[in-house]
């Protein structure tokens, strides 16, 4: 076959090409490639909206629910959290005390929650891996003469409070610092824009955001704590970490770190 043959042969090809292509856009094969992307574009789009939302989401309902049901001899429901549990946009009650333990790899947020509850303590019951628990936008309220416990034992584990209430009359208690003796201390509390209430006459336990003194961090900022105690004490009060930040804290003096214990605040002598 010459050049000027094959040449021929080509230009025909695509003419023949080009006049399929015109004939299929025109009966509306553009349409159902435009669906198909749509389509395919929507399931895109549930996948990552079901990844978001998977099995690491809970709901308040199911939370005290099983409180409820789990009730012991002692009074206290028992639920174990093993994996990074997020409850948003919520209200609910736990209508009994209740013990919720963070076992290896369990985690817990909250986000735009109004909680109200009786006792409520929060664990990991010792060394087990870094553990976070986030509290934001939310509000956690007594529904009596109860106290809230919140207790971490690893050096890697934090605690951040943002833009909410912590309201219980006989206690408010945060507390981290690893146990084990070749890793004493650490823990990280971070609390901004918040109010935090224990204000029961008959109680001495107060209110505690406790980090360790070797290598633990806290910083306040914006945070009122009401003890109910006259202005100026603050035996009911305790703000500690190795290192601390105090940024416009009412109820509590502007220094939360070893220097200030030594020192003692206001004549008070407190210790962690």
């Amino acid at each position: 076959m010459t050049n000027r043959a094959l040449r021929l042969g080509l230009m025909a090809f695509a003419v023949a090409a080009l006049l399929s292509l015109l004939v299929w856009f025109a009966a509306g094969g553009h349409e159902q490639l435009d669906g198909a992307q749509q389509g395919s574009q929507s399931d895109r789009n549930t996948d990552q909206a079901g990844e978001k939302s998977g099995g690491e989401n809970g709901t308040l309902t199911n939370l005290a629910s099983m409180c409820a049901s789990s009730v012991g001899e002692d009074g206290y429901g028992k639920v174990t959290i093993d994996h990074h549990l997020t409850i948003s946009n919520e209200t609910g009650e736990i209508p009994v005390p209740c013990r919720m333990h963070l076992e290896r790899g369990g985690w817990l947020k909250l986000n735009k929650v109004q909680l109200r509850s009786k006792y409520l303590s929060v664990s990991d019951y010792g060394s087990n891996g870094e553990t976070r628990v986030v509290v934001n936008n939310s509000d956690l309220l007594a529904t009596g003469r109860h106290g809230f416990f919140l207790q971490l034992f690893d050096a890697e584990d934090s605690v951040a409070v943002h833009h909410s209430t912590f309201d219980f009359p006989l206690s408010v208690w945060v507390r981290i610092s690893d146990q084990r003796e070749d890793a004493p201390g650490g823990g990280r509390i971070e609390v901004t824009n918040s109010t935090v209430r224990s204000v029961d006459p008959q109680s001495e336990d107060g209110i505690q955001f406790v980090a360790g003194e070797l290598g633990g961090e806290a910083r306040f900022s914006k945070l009122r704590l009401y003890t109910g105690e006259p202005e100026g004490e603050y035996q009911n009060a305790l703000l500690f970490a190795g290192e601390c930040e105090p940024q416009q804290v009412e109820g509590f003096p502007n220094r939360c770190g070893p220097e200030a214990m030594l020192q003692g605040l206001e004549g008070n002598s407190i210790s962690p």
